[in-house]
């Protein structure tokens, strides 16, 4: 057997005997709770996971973890100990313990290995009691710069100049999980000026940006992306990012503060850059004011990309997943005249698509076939993403 291979399963092993004696030990005591969850975390955290999944069935709890998109099966206790731990777990999220008809959201800061981490704790309702996930928001994962992301030289240019824009809308766009959130930090970073007011509503603020004024919606309260965009036209802004366009209310007041001398940056769910534009149509924006309005679309996704150490093969840095991290794979769409025209007159997708492509656009297929052909990434990984 392979030396690193064998130290690999040792370590796994090991672990696994840690949680289990730990698990041995939770009985009736918060403490014991409090110290399963803090080896269930120390664990994930060290495997640089996303997320965390408590998941009750019929006879356990079962926690994964998610690491470079996938999901990694961590461990599960008896079903007669999962209400402690959900409890432990919402009441340091500040949630209500007692409700588990409804869903949920908070956060909390714990210290795990010596620093102090944020989570975004989420619960829903489900038929063996509640299901509950934890997003760490770990602000040394933040230190990004746009060449960290996986954008060349020509892209991270490109999106500059529609950045230094002094107005108009900046669209990055992909599924849930595709990295849009960090796109967006990492530009706000790399664009900030001392001499510019910075504002940005998001559901939550997931990272701190110094020198930048960030709010959280609070749907419970009232406080919507449309009513704290309305509040920050009064702000006197230069730039405003909003998380996410999820409806015509907002996206008015977007397009709105985008005309009256504000650049700003946000948010969609589309599988291109292209479909960008018929989404903004489809929530009942006119396409003549898309059109004076949008800058640029950047269309992303995530892909896992091969251990360097054994390029592929599996060793003890990747545990033998034979991948190491993940790289981003870019669609830019800047918006020429020929695009504001067809987008004006409610062009087709393919008709923009094309001109589009003819304007230069790499599709996103074929900046992941680059990192295929450069022994970077798979094609069944890159099959997987599109």
């Amino acid at each position: 057997m392979d030396f690193n291979l064998l130290l690999t399963k040792v370590s796994i092993l090991q672990q696994s005997i840690v949680l289990v004696d730990t698990v041995k030990q939770v009985v009736h005591t918060e403490f014991s709770v409090s110290r399963f969850i803090e080896e269930a975390l120390n664990h994930v955290i060290e495997a640089n996971a996303s997320d965390i999944h408590f998941e009750p069935s019929a006879i356990e709890l079962k926690i994964r973890y998610r690491k470079d998109g996938i999901l990694v099966d961590l461990f599960s206790v008896p079903i007669g100990l999962a209400n402690k731990v959900l409890a432990h777990l919402k009441s340091l999220a500040h949630l209500n313990v007692a409700e588990n008809r409804k869903p949920q959201d908070g956060r909390m800061t714990l210290e795990i290995g010596g620093k102090p981490l944020n989570f975004r704790v989420s619960t829903i309702p489900v038929q063996f009691g509640e299901s509950l996930v934890l997003r760490i928001l770990d602000p040394c994962s933040m230190h990004f710069e746009l060449k960290d992301l996986g954008l060349n030289d020509q892209l991270i240019e490109m999106i500059r100049k529609i950045a230094r824009k002094p107005h108009g809308i900046f669209i990055v766009t992909g599924p849930t999980g595709s990295g849009k959130t960090t796109t967006l930090y990492s530009l706000l970073k790399d664009i900030y000026s001392p001499k510019k007011k910075y504002l940005t509503v998001e559901d939550p603020v997931e990272y701190l940006i110094p020198g930048v004024s960030q709010v959280s919606i609070n749907n419970a309260i009232g406080l919507t992306f449309a009513r704290v965009l309305r509040a920050f036209l009064r702000h006197d802004p230069d730039m405003i990012m909003v998380g996410e366009i999820r409806d015509l209310e907002t996206a008015q007041i977007a397009v709105q503060a985008s005309l009256t001398g504000h650049l700003v940056l946000t948010t969609l769910h589309t599988n291109s850059a292209a479909s960008a534009v018929t989404r903004l149509i489809d929530l009942g924006l006119p396409p003549c004011l898309i059109a004076s309005s949008l800058q640029g679309v950047l269309a992303q996704r995530l892909i896992r990309i091969f251990c360097e150490g054994c390029k592929g093969k599996g060793c003890a840095e990747c545990k033998n997943t034979g991948f190491l991290g993940r790289t981003g794979i870019f669609e830019l769409m800047p918006i020429s005249h020929p695009l504001r025209h067809l987008i004006s007159q409610n062009a087709p997708l393919s008709f923009i698509d094309t001109q589009a492509q003819a304007d230069g656009m790499i599709k996103l297929a074929d900046s992941g076939l680059r990192l295929v052909e450069l022994g970077k990434a798979s094609l069944k990984e890159l099959n997987g993403i599109l």
